[in-house]
C-alpha cells in the first residue's frame, strides 16, 4: 500500500499494535547483521532509514523486519560474490523518529561516514523528500512511500524504487476489471485526497477511465476532513455508474457509508486497499446494499497455492530473523517486498560486476528478478513491475466474489 504523510500516517497508527520505543544514543548504529557471513569476506552496507520510536515507528517496523529478514537469508546462505570476491550485508541501522530535518542527517551520515551503497526508507513522504534531496544520483534508495514514485515519475535518471507497482499500472487494471464485469459503465466519479498522492492517483485514475471509454469526475477532498456529504452529493450530481473513494484507508468507514446512505453508485463502488470489514458482518459500518464494492489490493498473504510447509518456512524465517511472527494478512505482502528489495540490490550488484558503481548497479536493477514467497518481484523502470492482486466484491454485506488476479 502506499505510504501517506506523517501527518496523515500518524492518523493510522491507532489500528496497530504498539511497538516499543527505542532511543538511539547515537545517530546510527550498524546492527552486525554480517556477523554471519563466510569468513575472510568483505562487507557492503545499507543504510536503513525506518522509524524505531516516533508515530510512524509501527509502520516502519516493517520494513525494518524485511531488510533483517534478506540480510539474515543471504549472510547465513554464505553471502554472495561479485566480480570474483565474496560479501555480506552490514546493516546501518538508523532512527529518524518521523523528523524531517533528522532525515536529511541520517541520509548525509549514511553516505558520508558509513559508506553505504543502498538505503531502504523513510517511510513518509516529507522524510523522504529530505533524504532524496541528499542521496539523489548518489546512492540507490527503495521506499515504500508515495513521494519516491513522485521522485522516479520526474526524474528518470534517479536512483529511486518504490516496492510498489506504479499506480499508473494498477488502477487502470482495477478500472479494466470492472469495465470487463459491466460493459454499459459509462461515467465515473473519483472521490481522491488533495495532495501529491491523490494528484498521482487521479491520474492514474483518469488515464484507466480514458482508456476504457468511461467519463471521469475527479473532486478533491482535504485530507483533514471527515464529513464528505457535500463531496458525495456534487458527485452524485454527475450520475456516476462507478464511485472510487481515496486511497486512506482510515476514512474508508465514514466515506462509504455516506455514499451508501446517498445512493452515489448505480453500479458499483471501488476501493482501492479496503478490507471487507468494511461491509461484512453485524458491526460493519458500511451499510448493506445491491450495488457492489469492490475491495482490491496487492496480494497481501502467501501465495494461495503455497504448501504448509513453504508457509512454515516463510514464519520460521521471519521469527528468526526478526524474532517476530508473520505479519498479519494485511502486512506480509509489505514485509517481503522490502525483503526482495534488498535481494534484488544484491542480485543486481552481482549482475552488474560492481559494488559501487551505482549506474551500472541501476542498469542491472532493472532487469533482474527475485521470486518471494507472496510473488516474483521485478523492478521495471523504477517501480515494481507486476505483482498478484486480490479482488473481493462484496453484495448485500456478504461476499459475492473472491478472485486472485495473476500478475500483470
Amino acid at each position: 500500500m502506499m505510504i501517506r504523510s506523517r501527518s496523515r500516517r500518524s492518523r493510522c497508527t491507532a489500528v496497530l499494535a504498539a511497538t516499543v520505543l527505542l532511543s538511539l544514543a547515537a545517530c546510527s548504529s550498524s546492527s552486525g547483521s554480517a556477523s554471519s557471513g563466510s569468513s575472510g569476506s568483505s562487507e557492503v552496507k545499507v543504510g536503513l532509514l525506518f522509524d524505531k520510536s516516533g508515530p510512524l515507528a509501527a509502520f516502519s517496523k516493517i520494513g525494518l523486519d524485511g531488510a533483517r529478514l534478506a540480510a539474515k537469508q543471504i549472510n547465513d546462505g554464505g553471502g554472495f560474490t561479485v566480480a570474483g570476491k565474496k560479501y555480506t550485508i552490514n546493516l546501518v541501522e538508523t532512527d529518524p523518529r518521523s523528523d524531517v530535518s533528522r532525515a536529511s542527517l541520517l541520509t548525509k551520515q549514511l553516505i558520508r561516514d558509513d559508506k553505504v551503497s543502498f538505503i531502504m526508507g523513510p517511510t513518509a513522504n516529507e522524510e523522504l523528500y529530505a533524504s532524496q534531496a541528499v542521496s539523489r544520483g548518489t546512492v540507490t534508495q527503495v521506499a515504500d512511500s508515495a513521494g519516491i514514485g513522485l521522485v522516479a515519475e520526474k526524474n528518470s535518471s534517479a536512483f529511486a524504487y518504490q516496492p510498489q507497482p506504479s499506480p499508473s499500472v494498477w488502477y487502470p487494471g482495477w478500472i479494466k476489471q470492472l469495465k470487463t464485469r459491466y460493459p454499459n459503465i459509462k461515467r465515473m466519479a473519483h472521490l481522491i485526497e488533495n495532495d501529491d498522492t491523490g494528484k498521482v492517483l487521479a491520474a492514474a485514475a483518469e488515464q484507466g477511465a480514458k482508456a476504457q471509454g468511461i467519463e471521469i469526475t475527479t473532486r478533491f477532498y482535504d485530507p483533514t476532513q471527515t464529513d464528505f456529504t457535500s463531496d458525495l452529493t456534487a458527485l452524485k450530481a454527475t450520475h456516476p455508474d462507478v464511485l472510487a473513494i481515496g486511497i486512506i484507508p482510515p476514512l474508508y468507514p465514514t466515506q462509504l457509508k455516506q455514499a451508501v446512505q446517498l445512493d452515489v453508485a448505480t453500479t458499483a463502488y471501488l476501493a482501492p486497499l479496503g478490507d471487507e470489514s468494511l461491509a461484512v458482518g453485524a458491526t460493519a459500518p458500511v451499510p448493506k446494499t445491491k450495488t457492489p464494492i469492490f475491495l482490491t489490493r496487492l496480494s497481501p498473504v502467501l501465495g494461495a497455492n503455497a504448501t504448509s510447509a513453504e508457509r512454515k518456512q516463510a514464519a520460521d524465517g521471519v521469527k528468526a530473523a526478526t524474532g517476530a511472527d508473520l505479519p498479519a494478512d494485511g502486512l506480509q505482502y509489505q514485509l517481503f517486498l522490502y525483503s526482495g528489495s534488498l535481494q534484488l540490490f544484491v542480485k543486481a550488484m552481482e549482475k552488474a560486476g560492481t559494488t559501487t558503481d551505482q549506474k551500472k548497479i541501476n542498469e542491472a536493477l532493472k532487469s533482474v528478478s527475485y521470486d518471494t514467497p507472496v510473488g516474483t518481484m521485478t523492478f521495471g523502470d523504477h517501480f515494481l513491475t507486476a505483482f498478484p492482486q486480490d479482488l473481493v466484491v462484496v453484495t448485500n454485506g456478504a461476499v459475492s466474489t473472491r478472485e486472485h488476479l495473476p500478475a500483470g
